[in-house]
């Protein structure tokens, strides 16, 4: 009499992870498919000087970074920064990495934390006006907003034109 439940429930973890997982898959490729000058930012743990911190990274400057350091071309960088995401690896980086490629050290600031904790649809309302990230925001916070957004697998850019964060599903 008890196994049913107890099938019923694995059946339905199984089922719950499964999904997310591909969501997962699906949000990966498609950062690490855009290779154009304002591609999609990445989130990545990295250790530099013996820190380890969160940095974004636009996923351009991410590969050319990985491609000097492994010579990696874009199909084994793509499967390679995979296996990195999916198990939340730890990137080692230097101080002309950081100038040369573009990571941002995402600081914790804790009125844009709370903020997310009150919910996806009045943080976006709060920050973002349709797509766009609103004026005035100073930087620190903007790169917490968009690594607080890719978390959730919501992908933002740099716009070619206006330079604006624009944040796209």
């Amino acid at each position: 009499m008890m196994r049913k439940p107890l099938i019923i429930m694995i059946s339905m973890f199984l089922a719950l992870t499964g999904c997310s997982q591909k969501n997962d898959d699906l949000f990966f490729n498609k950062v690490l498919s855009d290779f154009s000058r304002n591609s999609y930012f990445v989130m990545i743990n990295g250790t530099l000087a013996g820190q380890t911190s969160v940095y974004l990274i636009k996923n351009d400057d991410l590969y050319s970074f990985f491609n000097k350091m492994t010579g990696a071309v874009q199909k084994g960088y793509i499967q390679k920064m995979l296996i990195i995401l999916k198990k939340k690896e730890t990137l080692q980086i230097t101080c002309n990495a950081v100038k040369d490629y573009s990571f941002i050290n995402v600081l914790p600031d804790k009125t844009v934390s709370d903020d997310a904790k009150k919910g996806m649809p009045y943080f976006l309302q709060k920050y973002f006006k349709g797509r766009v990230l609103k004026d005035g925001i100073a930087d620190a916070d903007k790169y917490l907003i968009i690594s607080i957004l890719y978390q959730q697998r919501i992908t933002c850019k740099i716009d070619d034109e206006s330079g604006y964060v624009i944040m796209d599903k």
